[in-house]
C-alpha cells in the first residue's frame, strides 16, 4: 500500500512527541511510504527549530536528519 506522509507524521516518528507511537505504527505498516519534496524542507526546519530550542540534542539531530532521507520516496 502506498501511504503519503505529511511533515507532522515524520516529525512525530523521528522525535519524542505525544503522537510518536501512533506515527510509528503508521510508518511501519506502509509498504511504500511517500512524501512530497516540500515535506523534506519542512521537516528540516522543524528539526532544526527543536534542536535550537533545546528539545533535540546535536547527536539526535544528526540521526533524525540522516534517517529521514532514507525512509521515504518522494512524489515529484
Amino acid at each position: 500500500m502506498i501511504v503519503y506522509f505529511d511533515t507532522s507524521v515524520l516529525v512525530a516518528y523521528y522525535t519524542a512527541e505525544d503522537r510518536s507511537s501512533a506515527a510509528a505504527a503508521i510508518v511501519e505498516r506502509a509498504e511504500l511510504p511517500v512524501i512530497s519534496d516540500i515535506c523534506i524542507a519542512e521537516f528540516n526546519v522543524v528539526i532544526r527549530r527543536k534542536q535550537r530550542d533545546g528539545f533535540l540534542s546535536d547527536q539526535r539531530l544528526k540521526r533524525s536528519s540522516h534517517s529521514s532521507t532514507n525512509t521515504c520516496g518522494t512524489a515529484s
